[in-house]
């Protein structure tokens, strides 16, 4: 009579650590985002560009983070981050944003995204040729107030004019 065997279950699929290195070192990014990606399984926090020196130190203390910079070029060539997290006012992020993909890297950044529509357009286009991964964060899309406010301006019908 033959033996039956009992089928191995397989091992779950190991996951890669990413490599994140972060832009931008200010008071959203410090009290939401360091706290989060620090504490994220599978993320190694690499990196962190600010050109605030003692801004960028603070943070870097706070979250151990050992990779330092004030030119995020550098950074990227030094530390070679798998995904870069940019956190800066908006008109600087298109510049940022475009040359961290066309160097590879994938790219998570604050909203909005650019300043035009035809930034956000050229921005996707070479996220599509790079072949990267991109998002744009809306973290506080359902806190109540912002659930309360979308419900009232739902509730009046389309804008058509703003003074």
């Amino acid at each position: 009579v033959g033996k039956i065997r009992k089928k191995r279950a397989a091992a779950p699929p190991r996951r890669k650590t990413i490599r994140v290195a972060i832009i931008g070192a200010g008071g959203r990014a410090a009290g939401a985002h360091y706290p989060c990606l620090a504490q994220l399984p599978g993320c190694d926090l690499v990196a962190a560009c600010d050109i605030d020196e003692e801004r960028l130190g603070g943070v870097c203390d706070r979250f151990g983070v050992a990779g330092r910079y004030t030119d995020f070029r550098q950074m990227i060539e030094t530390e070679k981050p798998d995904a870069i997290y940019a956190f800066m006012p908006p008109h600087h992020l298109y510049d940022v944003a475009a040359e961290a993909m066309e160097r590879g890297c994938h790219l998570f950044i604050e909203k909005p995204p650019a300043v035009t529509t035809e930034q956000v357009r050229q921005l996707a286009a070479i996220a599509r040729r790079q072949k990267v991964h991109t998002g744009v964060t809306f973290q506080r899309r359902f806190a109540p107030v912002i659930r309360q406010g979308k419900a009232r301006c739902e509730a009046r019908g389309a804008v058509h004019t703003a003074h």
